[in-house]
């Protein structure tokens, strides 16, 4: 097996420093003993942000039933497969064999602490109504022609810049995410959560400040830093090595583990929530995919696995499954052997590919790198089988219009046209978040806050649309929906 330097990527330092003169956060005679790692998680689990994740879409925006997936209930299970493929990686007898004993011991409790944090926060910055309402954004703000000439956007006009425009035509939740870990969760000062380098490192599955280029490197495929996050990014890239000999800027090795992760649960889970639902069948699965394969792989490959029957490609034989007389447990059973299909191949292609991920050239997913084209089949099922679903489009259209609603109400009326007009919006924004914007523009004293006051007006424009942006991205489905009619007049 290729040998890492994985130490080199595992940098326990803090934006903020400890006190310690070790590095450490924990003295002698601390009761509480963790590591900086394991520190990292209770941090983030008893954040505010990560309670909100139990009202937001994963599959069946707005629903009323107790049964289908959240992203709370879905970053569980990313992070129970995170830790799994960390586990499995350090256990590996050729892993064993590479780094020796202990140290393959004493590195599976440091990358499992680091990807069970890095994989539950994964989706902590997702808007209301996850990835349509990334695209509602995105649309919303192309839509505004945002440019540094706008005159009726009056004093406000000089302070956009063409590097800003990105962080709105091309927003995503995944930059929301950094920024809520490193500055979000604010307790008076702009360090956030104040995670380790290595964590947010792990997390950062689009470590680019630029545009997004889909055909680039696969790091590069969304624009995944906003400005404001700058600085802190540039320290995470140093500290972790993540930056080559020619300046461009890699992903961090774990990352490409949470990613698969994340692409493991939501495409088994999401396959089982509509089963659950009653808007597909399993047996329309095995034959939708089955017939995929069939036209678009080489049979030299089926026969090679074993994988026929009659000549053809077989989903359920390659999953080694038959029917049993109780169908719940048919499903089950496909959903358990799909995971353990996807946790073998992520870990033979992440090993397998060690060197280049380590010289930052890996440029697939791993799940992506299969010459039997599953993971691609079951996406095109769902893309056109599932997500297609009237119940998910109608609710998709409703949180469209929820979205663009609110920012025509709070952006085009109050902040664009004559900001500081009325600042009666503001006062339902959170208290944490004003303060940060105002601290961040060097408007807010966090010593002296009984002093703080609004000052919208001397905000520049970037930032308060960063306000605006951060207060919605922040919703559950059903808070924006009841904050929209509300400031639209719908509802008391």
């Amino acid at each position: 097996m290729y040998k890492i330097d994985w130490e080199k990527y595992l940098s326990y330092e803090r934006d903020r420093k400890p006190n310690s003169k070790t590095g450490h956060q924990h003295e002698a005679g601390d009761a509480d003993m963790r590591s900086e790692y394991d520190s990292d998680f209770g941090r983030v689990i008893f954040c505010t942000a990560a309670r909100r994740m139990h009202d937001k879409t994963q599959v069946f925006p707005l629903t009323s039933g107790d049964s289908v997936h959240t992203r709370l209930t879905h970053s569980l299970e990313v992070m129970n497969i995170a830790v799994s493929l960390g586990s499995s990686l350090c256990r590996n007898e050729d892993f064993i064999s590479t780094y020796g004993e202990k140290e393959s011991f004493e590195l599976e409790q440091k990358l499992c602490a680091i990807l069970k944090t890095a994989a539950f926060v994964h989706d902590i910055g997702n808007p209301p109504f996850g990835h349509y309402g990334e695209d509602t954004i995105q649309k919303y703000f192309d839509g505004l022609n945002l440019c540094s000439n706008r005159k009726d956007w009056g004093a406000a006009e000089l302070a956009f810049c063409e590097a800003h425009r990105a962080d709105f035509t091309q927003y995503d939740g995944n930059a929301e995410g950094f920024r809520i870990l490193t500055k979000g969760q604010y307790l008076g000062d702009l360090h956030g959560l104040n995670l380790t380098f290595a964590a947010l490192g792990a997390y950062l599955k689009y470590p680019n400040e630029g545009d997004k280029d889909k055909g680039g490197y696969v790091g590069k495929h969304k624009h995944g830093i906003f400005a404001t996050e700058h600085d802190v990014f540039q320290k995470v890239v140093k500290a972790c090595n993540m930056q080559k000999s020619d300046g461009k800027i890699m992903r961090h090795p774990l990352s490409f583990l949470v990613e698969a992760a994340d692409s493991i649960c939501y495409t088994a889970m999401d396959l089982e929530d509509g089963i659950n639902a009653g808007k597909i069948t399993l047996e329309q699965i095995y034959q939708w995919v089955d017939n995929f394969i069939n036209h678009a792989v080489n049979h030299e490959v089926f026969s090679q696995e074993m994988l026929v029957e009659d000549g053809k490609f077989s989903l359920k034989k390659l999953l080694k499954l038959k029917d049993v007389p109780y169908k719940k447990k048919n499903d089950v059973n496909f959903r358990v052997a799909l995971i353990g299909y996807f946790v073998n191949h992520t870990l033979n292609t992440f090993i397998k590919n060690l060197q280049e991920i380590d010289a930052g050239i890996y440029n697939k997913e791993l799940l992506e790198d299969d010459s039997l084209m599953v993971y691609e089949a079951l996406k095109k099922y769902e893309s056109e089988k599932l997500f297609t679903d009237k119940s998910i489009v109608s609710a998709e259209l409703t949180g469209r219009s929820v979205l663009n609603g609110l920012l025509d109400i709070v952006l085009e009326k109050v902040l664009i046209v004559d900001p500081g007009k009325d600042d009666r919006i503001y006062r339902m924004m959170s208290d944490s978040g004003l303060k940060l914007v105002h601290h961040e523009c060097g408007l807010y004293d966090p010593d002296n806050d009984s002093e703080f006051k609004l000052r919208i007006k001397e905000l520049p424009l970037y930032n308060r649309l960063r306000l605006v942006v951060d207060w919605i991205s922040g919703m559950t489905d059903k808070y924006a929906l009841d904050t929209y009619q509300k400031l639209s007049g719908i509802k008391l």
